[in-house]
């Protein structure tokens, strides 16, 4: 018999679409339920940690995105075959957790300043995590983080990499004149590229990634 399982975050990906990736990446049938933003207000003291995404697993009630992500994941077969295995796959999503946050603190800067906080972005930031993404990889084999099979981790990286390929997305946190740049920097990171394109073939998550809700982030 199949679990009982609910998620209820905003209509967006956000810090809910690594989980989502997971469930469907095994096939785990599951609620998901949105709330919208006016509506938030009289649901939130209602929630653990008073945040969401929340996941509801056989009756248990889970808070906090990154932990409720492992816990999917260990279900799910996703999280390393041994703990150095599970160790090297936690390490990636909490390595690229932080980039959708430094997107949104870009669209919220001035427009004087926003420019070279995109270039500071691209130059540092993201430039500087696909190194690390490319060394790790390049030391494991070349095609999964853990070293042995997919893992969350690669598909931690797959969710930041779809969302920044995505020219609407992308236009809508002011990258519009960078996207070229933006798609080049990824590429040429061909571990990390081949990651994300692994990923994205497979079966579960190409027929998901074509049939989600388009939401703008």
């Amino acid at each position: 018999m199949a679990p009982s399982v609910k998620l209820v975050y905003f209509p967006l990906r956000g810090r809910a679409e690594l989980i989502r990736l997971i469930l469907e990446a095994k096939g785990i049938s599951y609620q998901d339920e949105t709330i919208p933003s006016e509506k938030w207000g009289d649901k939130k003291a209602s929630m653990p940690f008073r945040s969401l995404p929340v996941l509801y697993w056989v009756g248990e009630e889970i808070g906090q995105s990154l932990t409720i992500a492992r816990s999917v994941a260990k279900k799910a077969g996703l999280a390393g075959n041994n703990d150095i295995e599970q160790a090297r796959a936690d390490a990636i999503v909490d390595t690229v957790a932080n980039l959708p946050t430094k997107l949104f603190e870009i669209k919220n800067k001035d427009e004087s300043t926003k420019s070279e906080a995109i270039q500071a972005f691209l130059n540092t930031e993201l430039s500087g995590i696909l190194d690390i993404s490319e060394n790790l990889l390049k030391n494991r084999g070349g095609k999964f983080f853990t070293g042995s099979k997919l893992s969350y981790g690669d598909i931690a990286m797959f969710a930041v990499i779809d969302l920044l390929l995505n020219p609407e997305i992308m236009t809508g946190f002011g990258f519009g004149p960078v996207l070229d740049e933006l798609k080049k920097l990824i590429k040429d990171h061909p571990l990390t590229y081949g990651v994300y394109k692994m990923v994205k073939s497979q079966p579960k998550i190409a027929e998901y990634v074509t049939k989600r809700p388009k939401y703008p982030f």
